[in-house]
Formats: structure tokens, sequence, C-alpha cells
């Protein structure tokens, strides 16, 4: 996927596609999502995400209109199709909490933080959007499956001695849809584990077992790869302060935004 480094000359064109997606993505959005604002800044360190009412883009490369579309669309559909809304969201949590807390030692339990709970929530939301993307718009799915890959791709490049918890993320994604390309784990463990995301991430989508106990499986089955990312890492830590992608400067690309207003 080719992407540009959003210099000045460009910034202003950027960011008015960026807004052209957001209105045009959510004409399009199935379910019908609730209308988002935008919060679009270049920075350095590449970010997607959003909150009630604004998805949030900090990045400093320009990737396409496609991969834009993606990934506006991927937001609405977190108030759409999972998990909908805050409330609904921390129902889910509360319960899949207290299956957890019913199926675990008060040791074991200890460590399952509300926080992993609210990443392994994303999991499962991240997955139910793109088996539809994948279903309903291929080009965009195309795009961000493959910036899932690099992701991927990066981390087996730095860490060898085991998988991490993106690449058994990605990893379930073909054993959901044999369309989707494998991606390969270093485990015999990690590949049978991704069977058995997928086979609840399908059985949540079809209404086969409710969302809670799909949040509370796939926290029994991500737990160990958290803990070990967190002790370990991911490949990603270093001591270095992040770089502008073009001149390699760690100011530069701040300065020149903030002086194009």
């Amino acid at each position: 996927m080719e992407k540009e480094v959003i210099l000045p000359s460009i910034l202003k064109k950027v960011r008015e596609e960026w807004e052209d997606s957001l209105v045009k993505t959510w004409r399009t959005c199935t379910p019908i999502a609730p209308k988002m604002l935008l919060d679009f800044k270049v920075a350095i360190v590449e970010t997607y995400a959003s909150t009630v009412g604004l998805i949030i883009i900090n990045t400093p490369f320009w990737r396409g209109k496609t991969f834009t579309n993606a990934i506006t669309r991927h937001e609405f559909l977190h108030y759409s199709l999972y998990p909908l809304d805050i409330f609904r969201g921390l129902n889910d949590l509360t319960l899949a909490r207290q299956q957890l807390k019913d199926q675990l030692t008060p040791e074991e339990f200890k460590t399952y933080s509300i926080g992993e709970l609210q990443f392994i929530e994303n999991v499962l939301g991240d997955y139910l959007i793109h088996l539809q993307m994948q279903e309903l718009n291929k080009d965009e799915w195309e795009v961000m499956w493959n910036h899932l890959l690099e992701g991927g791709k990066f981390q087996a490049d730095k860490v060898k001695d085991r998988d991490t918890t993106f690449q058994l993320y990605i990893s379930a994604y073909h054993w959901m849809n044999n369309d989707i390309p494998e991606f390969q784990v270093s485990e015999k463990e990690s590949m049978e584990k991704a069977q058995k995301i997928a086979d609840i991430v399908l059985k949540a989508r079809k209404g086969i077992v409710t969302k809670p106990f799909a949040l509370k499986e796939l926290a029994l089955i991500f737990h160990s790869y958290i803990k070990e990312d967190e002790q370990k890492g991911k490949g990603e830590e270093n001591n270095e302060e992040p770089k502008c992608p073009q001149c390699k400067s760690n100011d530069w690309e701040v300065v020149e935004v903030l002086k194009e207003g």
C-alpha cells in the first residue's frame, strides 16, 4: 500500500479528503451509524480511534481514499454494529467479568484487569466489523487487511521467540473466512487458539452465543499473550524519540504543520 508523507503543501487537501470521507461513508454505512465529527491532526505517531461523536485521526501519512474510507467506516461501525454505545458496552463487560469470576479462582481472576476486558471488547468489535467489510466493502477490506499484515509482519520480525497478541489476533481471520490469506504464527498452540477464536466469533456473529460469553472466552484465550506482551514487549519499544518519517528529525513535522496554521 502506497503512502505519502503529509507535507504542508498537501495538508489542506488531505484534511478535505478525510472530511469528505466522513460524510460519504456515513451515508453508506450499514447499519446506519450516528453522525460524528472529525478530529484530524498530522502527528508522527499513527493513531486511528474514536469516542462518542468523534473520530480521531493522528497520522503522518496520506494512504489514499480507499484506506481513508476504510478507517472512517470502521470507526462508524463500532457505534452501529458492536459494541453500539457506551452503556451496552459496559453491560457486556460487566456480564463477561462476572462469568470470569464464576469460572476462575480468586487469584486467577485478579490478573484480569478491566482494561484488558475493554481491549478484548474492542477486538471482538474489530472482528465483527472486518467480517462485514470483507463481505460488503471488499476494496476497503483489502487495504485494511494489508495494513493489519504490515503490523503483524513488523512484530514477527522484531519478536522471534514467540507470538504476540496482535499476531494471534490477525491469524484468526483466515479461520473465519478461507478467502482471507493465512497469517503464519510460529507456535502450534497459537494456531489452535486462532481456530478457537474464529469459532467463538462466528458463533457470536450468528447469535449462537451471547456477546458477554464471547468476551469471556476470548479473554481466556488472549490473556497469556497480553501478559507476556506486558512483560517482554511487542517489538515496538525503544528509547528513541519519534522522528519525522521523511527527514528523520524529531520535531520537523510538527514545526512545519504549526507554521501552516
